[in-house]
């Protein structure tokens, strides 16, 4: 009980510390169909797909969506799933809308021509999922008695099922992208009051119990705080502190079943803590300072509601787009960080400060002040130039004062140098860190 009165009190700090502010921005998609997944790449690349063979992709970081829709893809196909290599290279997964029957597409060429790579009799594909530019699983709803799983082993070209045999058990099926990756470790949702989970990609396969929550229809892992911590969830929170083995209820807020989760570490006070979000059926996305738990109301989109939210995939994870049944897209540059906002004083343009103490030892504060809401980057260089550390990545900021902790990690005593970059200026000083 002390442990989890401790944790819940953490959780309450943390938040109530933590600078929070409006950093989704809506989109310009161009459409007003349904979208129903998102592929991120890295803060600039993405993918998006919908019903009606919709298919849209930006490349400037959601300043101009292009629609890429057609091109070979029948505008009847409703596309459930998309998973993008690259900005070039793109796997999108849907079925006919007047029969059970789901297709595989693929382009090498950025949408400009798609061609069909597989074809099955079935009614849902759960989820593609590219571990590399080569190797890949791909996870659909049972047909004749068995999990419909393939891999592929030359970018999606191919498909092949053998050796990946999971048996259905009674009539249980799947939800449309509830298949998880991380650490070469597989999940996916079902309908049975089970998730199945696999370290061997594919060949073995481990139904871990969700009772009594019957319907998963996302699941989410990550391995920032815990070894292999879980989220999941249908109308009602699950954790897993244990690769998925064992499930407890949590609280959470919203409505209807849950559609996507994120997450990733958080550094706070010196501590790692893991920031999480998820999307359920309604048109909020919300916000957990600890992994789990302390819930808040993060953003309210205007109009439509969620179905969809992945984060950038090559490290920069606090890039996230989540999309919606009305063509809706919010883009987050999510980086919300032990900066801390110290006044709503406005001044006249954009200031750096003198880091204090300076010189420092063990660390030191940066102050800068914004005059307007502000795209923020610091970087931390040596005397020869070389990048030490991004103590900041475009975090977007409103006006006022604020001040973040620079705590050096390995690095010798000596000169060093902080640049404070907006879109606008660009500022530099000189530090002085002694062991």
């Amino acid at each position: 009980m002390k442990k989890i009165t401790l944790i819940l009190f953490i959780s309450t700090l943390f938040i109530s510390n933590i600078v929070y502010t409006d950093t989704w921005i809506e989109q310009n998609s161009g459409v007003t169909t349904p979208l129903t997944c998102v592929s991120v790449i890295d803060p600039y690349s993405a993918w998006i797909c919908g019903v009606q063979a919709i298919l849209l992709k930006t490349g400037n970081g959601g300043t101009n969506w292009i629609n890429m829709s057609y091109h070979g893809i029948p505008a009847n196909v409703w596309l459930t799933n998309i998973f993008a290599i690259d900005i070039n290279t793109v796997l999108a997964a849907g079925s006919w809308t007047t029969s059970n029957h789901i297709f595989l597409f693929r382009t090498s060429d950025s949408g400009q021509n798609w061609s069909m790579v597989f074809s099955q009799d079935s009614t849902l594909i759960s989820g593609v999922w590219m571990t590399s530019s080569s190797q890949g699983l791909m996870v659909g709803n049972p047909v004749g008695g068995r999990w419909s799983i393939w891999k592929t082993s030359n970018g999606g070209l191919n498909w092949d099922s053998t050796g990946l045999y999971l048996p259905r058990a009674g009539s249980e099926t799947g939800y449309p992208n509830t298949l998880c990756y991380f650490g070469n470790k597989f999940w996916f949702g079902t309908n049975n009051t089970r998730i199945y989970y696999t370290s061997n990609y594919g060949v073995n396969w481990i139904a871990q119990s969700t009772s009594p929550e019957q319907n998963i229809t996302a699941v989410y892992f990550n391995n920032y705080w815990y070894p292999y911590s879980g989220l999941a969830g249908g109308s009602n929170l699950l954790k897993s502190d244990d690769t998925g083995s064992t499930w407890s209820q949590m609280s959470s807020l919203g409505n209807g079943n849950f559609e996507s989760f994120t997450g990733y570490p958080l550094p706070v006070n010196g501590l790692l803590i893991q920031q999480s979000r998820y999307i359920r059926s309604d048109n909020k996305i919300y916000l957990s300072g600890f992994g789990g738990s302390g819930w808040i109301i993060e953003y309210t989109a205007p109009s439509g509601i969620y179905t969809n939210m992945q984060q950038a995939r090559n490290g920069q994870s606090t890039f996230t787009y989540a999309v919606r049944d009305n063509g809706g897209i919010s883009k987050c540059s999510c980086v919300v960080s032990s900066v801390r906002k110290i006044s709503d004083n406005v001044p006249d343009n954009y200031v750096l400060y003198q880091n204090y103490p300076n010189p420092f030892n063990p660390s030191t504060d940066i102050e800068f002040s914004l005059h307007k809401q502000s795209e923020v980057s610091i970087n931390i260089y040596d005397y020869t130039g070389k990048l030490v550390k991004k103590l900041l990545y475009n975090e977007v900021l409103p006006p006022g004062l604020f001040s973040v902790t620079f705590n050096p990690d390995n690095i010798t005593s000596g000169i060093y140098f902080y640049t404070f970059l907006t879109y606008e200026q660009t500022i530099t000083k000189k530090m002085i860190y002694l062991k």
